[in-house]
């Protein structure tokens, strides 16, 4: 073994005893992909295929030839690395990039948290003796050109900088022996700090608030935390809190059956291969043992302030109801104009889904049905898309009942993108999801606009299903979705006059990844409640979702409000074997119901429960202090609490 190898292969060594083995091990996977480069390099050599390599088959390979041995192998990561030398050679001594140019294609290349890349690799080849002095000098020299151009041009935001400043760190350890090297590391601890200061909020998400981005920087904050305990010398400022509540949000991010929520650019997959939610729990649980905190169990249900998300659950096995609510705070690139878009999860199906990650070149009509407002399930004015204004959100936890509620007020805009919006309407769009949890979810919205010229803005209220079967019935107000065994009812009792019902089935593909990913289109149903022109400035629709297995429950919803008070709805639900409830509530949950329905109150809402015999068993009352004649006593001050 040449002294170079021997240098980087100590270099290594010391790196993965601060932050651990970053090779994967071998899986069927990922040895049918190391023999798939086998095979196309075998075929680029008789000229039926452009050679050209990704650095992302070294981690196969690595894997393959550690576990095996087999020197072809090791030859196949050989011919990577020189195909990478000559097409990209060096201009004395200095890189330059192509035409535009991956911001990441440095730190994927070389070698970062996300990307083993040809360094985080090349250690496991060495021992092969396919590699002498000349080529890893040539190595060395190309990576150097790069780390140099990348220290000048270094990104000043968003994960972008963090991967660029965790490549520099990282190789500015591997590489002691450089005269650069001491450069890289000073500039990738001061920006690797202050990424851990600004990008990690205080809830524990990341600012992207998307699950497959947070799931990167999440494993570069473990990383770096080991690292610094290692090397407290060094200065990394990240602390065990910050780590601890990125695992929480993670936990959070997954879907009953161990995939992540397609919320933002997220593709609907496991973060890891063959991963499920136990297991992702289980590491959370091993992460803060080594981070030296207590156990503590999470909530089913979790609420992200910040971030401006909720992702609430029924339990934690694979068939529990997974209920999202996002709001999102626009930080980053991987945002979508989905204030108040719902996702469900129950019995093992994906019922309401969202269109998810998409390619990123938003010319292309995948990328712009995903990152359009009317792709995701919540409402909006005339097809247009919402902008970035923030919104306000808030959440409820109480003895069976969750409530959130948000308030997006930025108005809907044309445009290809939310970078270039064009001629929109001012209006607002206010959102309250009521979850009784042994009863419905109750989703009830206010569409305020005021733009009554010409006739005013068409109104929609969309709904996206998963794979399965959806009819509708206009008459009778309802949808069943059904998938196996399984199926979503929706009632919608609450509508402006007007409403028309459209279903197109297998319209748009839900998420299916980038090409190349490998995740086959999977065709959806879109439901779209619409208003043509609608002249009235304040418009109230209202769900009620009731997931179910077997048999369609037998349920009536009736909108029974009083039209001498049009600021305040109330419904009433009937069951087939004879239970009532009744939900009332003010617009926008912003003033006292004062007396309704043979009771008084100044919460904003109330959820009343009648057994079959029509007496009253429990209420949830939203920011209150009474519910007359139940409540004996007022509270000292309004919260949302529950009577029995």
């Amino acid at each position: 073994m040449t002294s170079l190898a021997k240098e980087l292969m100590a270099s290594e060594a010391r790196l993965t005893a601060a932050w651990g083995d970053s090779v994967p091990l071998l899986t069927d996977a990922l040895l049918d992909e190391a023999r798939r480069v086998l095979k196309l390099q075998d075929e680029a050599s008789t000229g039926t295929q452009d050679q050209r390599y990704p650095s992302a088959a070294l981690g196969p390979l690595a894997a393959a030839f550690r576990a095996s041995g087999e020197k072809e192998f090791a030859k196949a990561a050989v011919a990577i690395y020189r195909h990478g030398l000559e097409r990209e050679p060096l201009n004395e001594g200095r890189w330059t990039p192509g035409p535009n140019e991956d911001v990441l294609l440095i730190p994927h290349r070389l070698g970062d948290t996300e990307c083993l890349g040809w360094f985080g690799a090349l250690p496991v080849f060495l021992s092969s003796g396919l590699f002498d002095e000349d080529l890893l000098d040539q190595m060395v020299a190309w990576a150097r050109a790069q780390l140099n151009h990348l220290a000048a041009n270094i990104f000043q935001a968003r994960n972008i900088r963090t991967t660029q400043a965790d490549a520099l760190l990282t190789h500015g350890l591997r590489f002691p022996f450089l005269p650069d090297a001491e450069r890289w590391r000073r500039l990738g601890i001061d920006a690797l700090n202050d990424c851990f200061n600004r990008q990690i909020s205080g809830d524990g998400s990341s600012i992207e608030a998307t699950g497959w981005y947070h799931y990167i920087v999440m494993n570069m904050s473990l990383r770096f935390w080991r690292l610094k305990q290692a090397m407290p010398d060094l200065g990394l400022q990240i602390r065990r809190e910050q780590v601890a509540a990125m695992f929480d949000y993670h936990v959070a991010t997954i879907e009953p059956d161990g995939r992540l929520t397609p919320i933002g650019d997220c593709w609907l997959t496991p973060p890891q291969a063959g991963g499920t939610l136990e297991s992702v729990v289980e590491r959370r649980s091993a992460v803060r043992k080594e981070l030296g905190l207590p156990a503590r169990p999470l909530p089913p249900s979790q609420f992200f302030p910040d971030a401006c998300q909720a992702f609430l659950r029924s339990g934690w096995d694979p068939g529990a109801t997974y209920l999202t609510f996002e709001a999102t705070r626009r930080n980053g690139y991987h945002w979508h104009p989905a204030r108040n878009a719902i996702g469900l999860s129950a019995f093992g199906r994906k019922m309401l889904t969202d269109a998810g990650g998409q390619d990123y070149d938003d010319r292309n009509p995948p990328r712009r049905w995903a990152t359009s407002t009317r792709a995701h399930n919540t409402c909006n004015l005339n097809g247009l898309n919402q902008v970035w204004t923030p919104a306000t959100f808030r959440y409820r936890s109480v003895d069976g009942w969750d409530l959130v509620d948000a308030l997006y007020d930025g108005g809907y805009w044309s445009g290809r993108n939310e970078f270039t919006p064009g001629p929109g309407i001012l209006g607002y769009h206010h959102r309250t999801c009521l979850w009784a949890r042994h009863r419905f979810i109750a989703v009830l919205d206010h569409l305020h606009h005021r733009a009554a010229k010409d006739g005013g803005p068409d109104l929609e209220c969309n709904w996206h299903f998963g794979p399965g079967k959806v009819t509708m019935d206009a008459a009778a107000r309802r949808a069943i979705y059904r998938d196996g065994d399984a199926g979503l009812l929706l009632l919608f009792p609450v509508m402006p006059a007007g409403t028309a019902f459209g279903l197109h089935g297998g319209v748009h593909p839900l998420y299916p990844g980038p090409e190349g990913v490998g995740l086959p289109p999977i065709p959806g149903t879109w439901l779209r409640l619409s208003v043509a022109a609608s002249e009235c400035h304040n418009n109230s629709f209202a769900t009620i979702l009731v997931p179910f297995t077997g048999e369609t429950p037998i349920l009536e919803a009736q909108d029974v409000s009083d039209p001498a008070r049009p600021r305040s709805h109330r419904l009433t639900l009937q069951w087939g074997d004879g239970r009532t409830d009744e939900v009332v509530w003010t617009r926008q949950l912003e003033a006292a119901l004062e007396e309704t329905g043979g009771m008084a109150t100044d919460g904003a809402l109330v959820h009343l429960e009648r057994a079959t015999d029509g007496a009253p068993q429990r209420a949830l009352i939203f920011d209150g202090t009474y519910l007359r004649p139940h409540t004996l006593t007022d509270r000292a001050v309004p919260e949302t609490f529950v009577w029995k």
